[in-house]
């Protein structure tokens, strides 16, 4: 077992992606809601991230990003 990327001890979940020098690390919607890094964000991030998809950070952000900017009615 090894520690994932929110410092959870648990299975390899992660999926990495080698784009010829940089590599992409995905997560999974439960790691993403887990995390420090979003908590602040967690009931946005429940109610918009697919369970069977994995999200570079930086498509959390911008999923994020575009929830706060939409028009509110």
């Amino acid at each position: 077992m090894k520690k994932d990327a929110v410092g959870e001890v648990k299975e390899s979940t992660v999926v990495v992606e080698d784009n010829e020098t940089e590599v992409e690390v995905r997560f999974t919607k439960e790691q993403i809601i887990n995390s420090k890094m979003f908590s602040s964000s967690r009931d946005i991030l429940t109610e918009l991230l697919d369970v069977k998809q994995r999200y570079k950070i930086s498509e959390v952000k911008d999923i994020i990003d575009v929830f706060m900017k939409r028009e509110v009615v």
